[in-house]
Parts: structure tokens; C-alpha cells; sequence
């Protein structure tokens, strides 16, 4: 008899890395780039983003706050993300980072959701 499991819908179900430790979430909340990356994927639908995708929101982000020339600030967005950020919230479990096709997906994680939720109010 083979018993595999049943697949759900649900995001958190298949996440690597569903019990995250407090001092995980706050090291991983503890930079900009990640909360807004992390709210950015929350909101979309099928879970998934480009890198561009990303720099396009922290650069916007940014250019509400500072004012610097844009090609600049994307090109130091994008190093920021891929040998930084990224990674970083790949380590935690948070995302999956495909280097190859530039890719993220986002998987759930209810703890880390609340908390951020918390510092984005």
C-alpha cells in the first residue's frame, strides 16, 4: 500500500522551516529591505517574485525617503538583495531563493507575519 501524503493549498504546510525561533524573526525583521520584502510577498497571490520585482519596491521605497540618482540605487538595491538580504531570509526558512532563474518564493510563517505586522503600524 503506498501512502503518500495528501498535498494542501496552504502555504504554511509546505514551508521548510514552519517553527521559527523569536531571535530568527527578529534578526530577520531587524533591516528594512527584509520587512519590505517580506510585506511585499505576503501580499502577492501566487507567492512568488523576481529579483526585479523587489528592486523596483525598495528603490521606490527609497526614493521616497532619499534622493539619489536611480540607476545608482538599483544597481546597490540589487547587490544589497543577492549577496545579502536574500540569502539571509533564505537561511531562516522564510523564502527560497533560486540564484540561477532570479526568482523567491515566499512561505508563510503566521509568527513572523504578526510580528511584523506589529512594526509596520
Amino acid at each position: 500500500m503506498d501512502c503518500e501524503p495528501t498535498n494542501t493549498s496552504q502555504r504554511a504546510d509546505s514551508s521548510p522551516s514552519p517553527n521559527l525561533s523569536l531571535d530568527t524573526i527578529f534578526d530577520t525583521l531587524s533591516h528594512s529591505y527584509r520587512r519590505l520584502i517580506l510585506s511585499y510577498l505576503s501580499q502577492t497571490e501566487n507567492d512568488l517574485a523576481t529579483i526585479d520585482d523587489l528592486v523596483t519596491v525598495i528603490s521606490k521605497h527609497e526614493s521616497e525617503t532619499e534622493t539619489r540618482m536611480q540607476c545608482t540605487q538599483d544597481d546597490t538595491v540589487r547587490v544589497a538583495l543577492q549577496h545579502n538580504h536574500l540569502p539571509k531570509l533564505d537561511d531562516a526558512g522564510v523564502i527560497e531563493f533560486d540564484t540561477r532563474s532570479e526568482t523567491i518564493r515566499y512561505w508563510s510563517h503566521p509568527k513572523m507575519e504578526k510580528y511584523l505586522s506589529i512594526i509596520e503600524t
